[in-house]
């Protein structure tokens, strides 16, 4: 593939992208590679990394995991483990649209021209996307136990700190383990100034993110300059790959011995009554990511995929990207890695426009999509339904 040069994107990081994910079969396991261990179940005590000198992991004796990486206010894990507290995510109109976009999320997987949106196919986002999303990696919800995951929520805004906590202490009391990483997501440890962007409700603060564009003055709707109020906020980052690698990779899975951790499908078997057969199989553990991270993303998936770790240990992810409807906050600058001086653009790369951003996006995605040996399906889009939540806690 030969790489294309856009404007504002960094040429360098490019390049570095493609050569990187073209030798990624010399280091990932190939997807339904039966002799891949790398999500094998482990008996307690057990270690991969050398007898008895094993690290203990977040993730260890958790069957699934969930990655909820710009948490906000965690109404996403919420829909993972209590489904049943928001219907009107799931209506039943919804249903046959729904069983289509399964279809497809699967379908679009090898689809050779499936680089993108391409209008839709592999999109998740709206009401519903979320729970349809989590039907079609951990199977039906009524035969969906939370104490098979463990959850993981990065979040790096303070106000949603008091918030989250809240969560790990009612779900620590009925037996599920929720847990809330204080950071935002990145690619490398450290610090990055973050931004709250207006005057309004703290309760949400959607926007809140290193993407400074936000700030910029808009015109209203009658052409008049208006000034935003933004205020700034240093805030913790993780290196995202890292932190997989160093907590979920290689974890020591519970065997599943319990009825009921099935997934099921239903076939049409040609025969003479024509009847409907089901057919039930083993849930195998998963690696869900869920991504909406203000730009972010434009960071941490090229180290996700150069890294490794997003084929490698991730399932499947759904992510929103944030191009022509943000389109106000470009251009978009970034840190260089390694150490960029004034040549190479004073250490930052920039996405000048919307459609630049959607070209670096169509080519990570088409990276995945089109790597035999890369098992991590891609869903583009988002569910903002339950955005308040507003609902009690388990008991």
């Amino acid at each position: 593939m030969k790489p294309q040069i856009y404007p504002g994107i960094c040429l360098c990081a490019g390049v570095a992208l493609v050569r990187v994910m073209s030798n990624v079969p010399l280091y990932l396991p190939t997807r339904g590679d039966a002799n891949s261990d790398a999500d094998a179940p482990l008996a307690v005590g057990e270690g991969r990394r050398g007898g008895g000198g094993r690290t203990a992991k977040l993730a260890d004796g958790c069957r699934h995991v969930f990655l909820d990486v710009g948490s906000n206010i965690g109404v996403h894990a919420r829909m993972l483990l209590e489904p049943h507290l928001y219907p009107a995510n799931y209506t039943k109109s919804q249903r046959a649209s729904a069983q289509r976009r399964r279809r497809r999320w699967r379908d679009d997987r090898d689809d050779d021209g499936g680089d993108g949106d391409d209008g839709g196919r592999g999109s998740g986002s709206g009401r519903g996307a979320a729970r349809d999303f989590f039907v079609s990696q951990f199977g039906p919800e009524d035969d969906r136990d939370p104490s098979d995951f463990c959850v993981f929520a990065f979040e790096p805004n303070p106000a949603h700190v008091d918030r989250h906590r809240e969560m790990e202490g009612a779900y620590a009391a009925v037996g599920w383990r929720y847990h809330f990483v204080h950071a935002g997501a990145s690619d490398e440890d450290g610090e990055l100034t973050f931004y709250h962007v207006g005057r309004g409700d703290r309760t949400l603060e959607r926007g809140f993110s290193t993407n400074g564009g936000k700030c910029k003055p808009r015109r209203d709707g009658n052409g008049r300059k208006r000034i935003v109020d933004c205020t700034e906020e240093a805030v913790k980052v993780v290196r995202l790959s890292s932190w997989i690698d160093r907590e979920v990779h290689g974890r020591i899975i519970p065997e599943d011995t319990r009825k009921g951790r099935t997934r099921r499908t239903s076939l049409k078997e040609n025969n003479d009554n024509n009847n409907n057969k089901t057919t039930t199989t083993i849930l195998p553990p998963r690696v869900v990511m869920k991504m909406d991270i203000e730009t972010s993303e434009f960071l941490v998936l090229p180290d996700l995929l150069t890294s490794g770790v997003l084929c490698r240990d991730v399932d499947a992810l759904m992510g929103e990207f944030h191009t022509a409807s943000h389109s106000g906050d470009y251009p978009i600058s970034f840190p260089r890695r390694g150490g960029g001086g004034e040549e190479d653009g004073g250490g930052a790369w920039t996405l000048d426009t919307p459609a630049d951003a959607d070209r670096l996006k169509d080519e990570m995605i088409g990276l995945v999509r089109r790597n035999p040996n890369c098992k991590t399906e891609i869903v583009i889009g988002d569910d903002e339904t339950y955005e308040r939540d507003g609902m009690p806690w388990p008991v």
